[in-house]
């Protein structure tokens, strides 16, 4: 079956998204000294469950699931990211994505021991909203972390 074909509109599109995905890599190389110290402390290593919240194309994701033996769920508002991050962590067993809206986060109170976001408060237009729900869904005495962007 032929597809059509790909419009300048579409390869403008992906040229900016594919762009966008390298300088979420770069950044993620470059804080990654300040960020591990912080997940460590948090007690990532000896969580059960851990949620990312705005886990974008997956890359601090992939750097939670491998700092843990528990489970981490990351979400994301964006389908398209999630696609990516879901083809970044193909081979890791104890990660799991979907795609939800941090506003409303899907899950029940005191689910989530350590609870973090990268980046996404500074880029929301109701941070508080999420603050709101990443303290809801974790657990009483758990930890949530967010981080910002170092510049």
């Amino acid at each position: 079956m032929d597809r059509p074909p790909v419009t300048k509109f579409q390869r403008d599109h992906n040229d900016q998204f594919n762009e966008f995905l390298k300088k979420l890599e770069l950044q993620a190389i470059e804080t990654a000294e300040e960020r591990i110290p912080l997940y460590l402390r948090c007690g990532i290593k000896d969580a059960d469950h851990i949620l990312d919240v705005g886990c974008g194309s997956g890359i601090i994701t992939r750097e939670l699931a491998l700092l843990t033996r528990g489970k981490v769920t990351g979400i994301d508002n964006s389908a398209d990211m999630i696609k990516v991050a879901k083809e970044l962590l193909k081979n890791v067993e104890n990660v799991h994505l979907q795609v939800e809206n941090g506003e409303q986060i899907p899950f029940d109170e005191n689910t989530f021991d350590v609870t973090t976001c990268n980046l996404v408060l500074m880029w929301s237009h109701h941070p508080q909203r999420i603050v709101d729900e990443m303290a809801r869904v974790t657990k009483k005495d758990g930890l949530f972390l967010a981080t910002p962007d170092p510049d």
